[in-house]
């Protein structure tokens, strides 16, 4: 996993004392320094529900129920999540009890593949037709809207499971502004509720970035409609290119990941549009600064509490962080390795990841589209560093999350050219773990960090 090489370092409030002690007993200036920008944030994975690689659509207890491809999920403030199980054409619900249940919506197909003929309507719980739920918000009422994808449609749901459509006309698709049917969407997919409780659409198939209020009036925010492109600049001048995820922070900013573009865009409050990280029209896989990050097919945005990104980079099977000073890390899975696995950072597997959204603790939510569950991401402490001593010989102390591996890494003067280099990698078995320097007294000074393995 690769760090971030240009953060600003963080001093241990005991480092003038470190460098003491080593002077006293090696006769050199050693200084300790620890490292620990966002981007060195380790995240523990784990399966909240679904049954991994094996769809299905009971409902039941978490570990006994089935999704079919899930692509998003929202969280009331009772602390329920709702999901979008697409290829069910259902809307689901995990309760804190650890209950799922399916909301609305009705399996239009026996074997549960999705294959069937597009059949519109509202009504309640079983009445109400889905077709390819794909993104889901909750408005200023508190009721749950869901993107009906494939019916190009907004649709309301009561807490009762009463389902209405909010705006669209099912199965006429195109790019329309104006009040309920009138409107017009094509593939809408990500939704976000501003402060005020107006949802923001990412109209995938028109490239565009839709406002609908309360009241069902629908505006084009942001893109031009069938224009796809990638140019930043005033809301309406700039271009998209299937813009799917869509995430607001707490000064209003809306995130948006510009899928076909393979980049992270952000619409300012004032309607400006720029480009946060990766480069339109360069897919792969890259950590790095702003433009120098690369991303494959990017489904989903989340904010976390400190402002940073996270995001679902699909294709490439890997969860990115993005610092708000626009460093780019992978936080979980291995790039390319599509999987299923449960684990620490780089030792969890994740499979065509889409959606993804922030629990009422501070923790992450994924839906884990390939593998039919959905993930849940818990930060952990980030690892700290000591000082020690074993007969007059310096030993670096580590503390962190128990049964995780950090990397210790050294250089000789912050502004050194060749950078951080690497000096061991240390299992905290027990939650600690030492590290000895043989050279700490062989050199002026001495600096240190830890980053995730």
């Amino acid at each position: 996993m690769k760090t971030n090489q240009g953060a600003r370092d963080s001093r241990l409030t005991h480092a003038p004392m470190a460098a003491l002690t080593l002077a006293s007993v090696l006769g050199v200036a050693a200084q300790f320094i620890l490292t620990n920008p966002a981007s060195a944030r380790q995240y523990q994975f784990s399966t909240v529900a679904g049954q991994p690689g094996a769809w299905g659509w009971e409902d039941g207890r978490t570990n006994t129920c089935g999704f079919n491809n899930p692509n998003a999920m929202v969280v009331d403030a009772q602390g329920n999540i709702y999901v979008a199980d697409s290829l069910n054409h259902l809307l689901r619900i995990i309760t804190p009890a650890g209950d799922v249940r399916t909301v609305a919506g009705r399996l239009l197909s026996d074997d549960g593949t999705g294959h069937h003929e597009a059949e519109p309507g509202d009504g309640v719980g079983p009445e109400a037709h889905f077709y390819y739920p794909a993104g889901l918000a909750i408005n200023g009422a508190g009721f749950v809207v869901v993107a009906d994808a494939w019916h190009h449609t907004l649709r309301l749901v009561t807490p009762e499971g009463r389902v209405t459509t909010l705006a669209g006309l099912a199965l006429h698709y195109g790019h329309a502004d104006g009040a309920g049917v009138f409107a017009r969407f094509d593939d809408p997919t990500g939704l976000a509720a501003d402060a005020a409780g107006n949802i923001f659409v990412a109209d995938q198939g028109s490239h565009t970035i839709r406002m609908v209020s309360q009241d069902g009036q629908v505006t084009t925010v942001a893109g031009g409609a069938y224009q796809p492109g990638s140019a930043d600049g005033s809301a309406l001048q700039a271009r998209f290119f299937h813009p799917t995820g869509l995430a607001f922070d707490r000064a209003g900013n809306l995130y948006i990941a510009d899928r076909r573009n393979n980049v992270i865009r952000k619409l300012t409050p004032d309607g400006q549009v720029s480009t946060v990280a990766g480069l339109a029209g360069s897919p792969g896989h890259a950590d790095g600064q702003g433009a120098t990050a690369r991303f494959f097919y990017p489904g989903g945005v989340a904010v976390d509490h400190a402002g940073n990104l996270l995001v679902t980079d699909d294709m490439s099977h890997v969860i990115r962080l993005i610092t708000p000073a626009g460093m780019v890390s992978t936080v979980g899975g291995i790039p390319w390795a599509g999987d299923w696995a449960d684990g620490v950072a780089a030792y969890s597997r994740f499979y065509c990841s889409f959606g993804l959204t922030m629990d009422t603790d501070g923790s992450l939510l994924i839906a884990d589209s390939g593998n039919h569950v959905i993930r849940r991401g818990t930060l952990l402490p980030n690892p700290r560093l000591g000082l020690r001593f074993e007969a007059s010989r310096p030993r670096l102390q580590i503390e962190g999350a128990p049964d995780t591996v950090v990397v210790v890494e050294y250089r000789t003067a912050l502004d050194d050219a060749a950078g951080w280099q690497y000096l061991d990698s240390c299992w905290l078995g027990g939650g600690t773990g030492l590290v000895t320097d043989e050279d700490a007294g062989l050199v002026p000074q001495r600096f240190y960090r830890l980053r995730p393995e």
